[in-house]
């Protein structure tokens, strides 16, 4: 797994040169120097929390990078010397967090192949996942486009109204496997307090008046963050390219205990793992 503290310099150097363009921009003086800069300390003291939930780490830090500079704006809409630029930061801010989710969903869940193993081939692997596909259907997979292309479909007890794809493309320059998750849904039952809200942006965050979602209709690109442990309690052994596994017992055998599977092959088949958030159009067939 990677050590997630480059995400903390990036944070901290984006957030240190947000608020130093902002003070320069607003001819602060030296106090309005320490209110750009606070957003960059914040990020600093975030980035040495501990790295045991991963999840959790980026999350703090995703969160200082997104309000901290949005708060800054605010600020300085009321600043004498505020005006054009303001807009320009806006806008600038805007386009940083998507590139900066794009990053993410690929640095954060990278996963370095097993050590002292080389790739198996890119027909091998293909035979290994193939091998996965279970009776029920809860796991099916089948070529691409390509012959080091290959669409895993996740089905489990989501029935027809959900759909979970991953889509598995070797470069075998590179060693590595990438990897593109899209997740849909079509008029499925809300599964959470997030999918039944109809509430829309501007509104109040309760409101008993407004009525709960019925069904819904979605798609979604995802990287899953994988954790370490579960990762290593998902057992795997090959067999004339075939799998024999134990996904981890203390855990649900949800989607994502088979995004842990897959990531297992992969990674015992001497190809890094990488997931990548866009370019799903090749998967929709």
């Amino acid at each position: 797994m990677n050590n997630l503290y480059p995400v903390a310099i990036v944070a901290a150097g984006y957030l240190l040169a947000f608020g130093a363009v902002l003070w320069r921009a607003l001819g602060g003086d030296l106090t309005d120097a320490f209110v750009g800069l606070a957003p960059a300390a914040l990020a600093v003291m975030l980035g040495a929390t501990s790295q045991a939930d991963r999840r959790q780490y980026v999350a703090r830090l995703l969160a200082a990078v997104m309000f901290a500079p949005a708060l800054l704006l605010f600020w300085a809409s009321s600043h004498p010397g505020g005006g054009l630029w303001l807009i320009v930061l806006v806008v600038v801010h805007v386009l940083a967090i998507l590139l900066l989710i794009v990053w993410l969903a690929s640095f954060t869940t990278r996963i370095a192949a097993a050590p002292g193993l080389a790739p198996v081939g890119s027909l091998r692997l293909g035979r290994r996942i193939a091998s996965l596909d279970s009776a029920d259907g809860a796991i099916s997979s089948r070529p691409g486009r390509t012959a080091t292309e290959w669409l895993i479909d996740l089905r489990l007890l989501q029935g027809q109204a959900r759909s979970h794809r991953v889509r598995l493309e070797v470069d075998d320059a590179r060693g590595a496997v990438r990897v593109q998750e899209l997740v849909g849904a079509r008029g499925a039952r809300p599964e959470n307090a997030a999918e039944r809200s109809m509430r829309s942006p501007g509104d109040p965050a309760f409101d008993p008046a407004r009525p709960d979602a019925q069904a819904v209709w979605a798609r979604t690109w995802q990287s899953t963050v994988i954790e370490p442990e579960r990762l290593a309690a998902t057992a795997t052994e090959f067999k004339d390219d075939r799998v024999a596994y134990t996904l981890a017992p203390d855990r649900p055998q949800d989607a994502e205990a088979w995004i842990v599977l897959l990531a297992a092959v992969v990674i015992r088949s001497g190809y890094a793992w990488q997931p990548r958030l866009f370019d799903l159009t090749r998967a929709k067939s």
